[in-house]
Order: structure tokens, then C-alpha cells, then sequence
């Protein structure tokens, strides 16, 4: 399990500055898609895990307009990990890249069935696949989702 801790005005801070760094890179995504999806409503980080060596991992949801979603309210829930890297003296931070895998809803319960589903993956089944780990397992902040960044 990760111990690293932080203070809880330093915490909320960097669920700010995450959530802005998050829906800038996903309206920036959207725009250069040739099938661009709905517009980013609001980014919501759920998680933050740090590292003594500046590495930080976050699990976020977003919601964003969806024409096509099963709810009335034309509303949909994307949960994503990203990996990134923290600055301890200026307290910037530069998001590196997304990992793998994702969860959506379109459902009236979506946000709460993405923030499930989001934790599920990244907190217990990544241990069963092939050279990964849980990213609250000490062990992820050497392994190969690291290599190329």
C-alpha cells in the first residue's frame, strides 16, 4: 500500500489543478477527433496517489454532453487513470499520459457506476493481468507504465 501522505489544503488544490489540466487535454482531444464526442461539462477527481519521486497517479470522471445517452439529461460518464508527474517546488504538474483502460455509463446512476468501476479496475483486477499492479501497490511506481516517459 502507498503511505506517501500530503496535507489535505495541498490535496485539494492539486483535485483543481488536475481537473483543469483533465478537461483541457480531453477539449483539446475532442477538437482534433475526426468524430468528436460531447463537450466536457465538469471533471471530478476521485483519487490522487503520489510518490516520494514526484510521480502521481489520478483516477477522474468526467461528464460531457452525449446526444446519444440513455437519460433524459443527454448526459454521460467517462472514469479514466492517468499517470503524471508533480513539480514538489513549484507544485506544477504535467499529466504524462492515460493508461489502458476506462469505464462509461450513460445511465441516471452513471457517475456513481464509473467511480465504481474506475476503482475496481485500477484498485483490484490489475493485478491479474500480465506484468501490471494495482496502483495501490508500491510495486506500480516501477513498473513498465513508467518506461517510456
Amino acid at each position: 500500500m502507498n503511505k506517501f501522505g500530503i496535507e489535505k489544503a495541498e490535496y485539494q488544490s492539486d483535485k483543481k489543478i488536475l481537473s483543469d489540466l483533465t478537461k483541457s487535454r480531453r477539449d483539446s482531444l475532442r477538437k482534433s477527433s475526426a468524430t468528436p464526442e460531447g463537450k466536457t461539462l465538469e471533471v471530478y477527481i476521485d483519487t490522487i496517489f503520489y510518490n516520494p519521486n514526484d510521480k502521481i497517479v489520478f483516477l477522474s470522471i468526467t461528464k460531457k454532453e452525449n446526444q446519444y445517452a440513455m437519460n433524459d439529461a443527454g448526459i454521460s460518464y467517462s472514469g479514466e487513470c492517468y499517470i503524471g508527474i508533480k513539480n514538489a517546488e513549484s507544485k506544477t504538474i504535467k499529466i504524462l499520459d492515460r493508461l489502458k483502460y476506462s469505464s462509461t455509463s450513460d445511465k441516471i446512476d452513471g457517475f456513481n457506476r464509473v467511480k465504481k468501476s474506475n476503482r475496481n479496475i485500477y484498485l483490484t483486477e490489475m493485478e491479474f493481468i500480465d506484468n501490471r499492479f494495482n496502483i495501490n501497490d508500491n510495486r506500480f511506481w516501477t513498473s513498465k507504465v513508467w518506461n517510456k516517459k
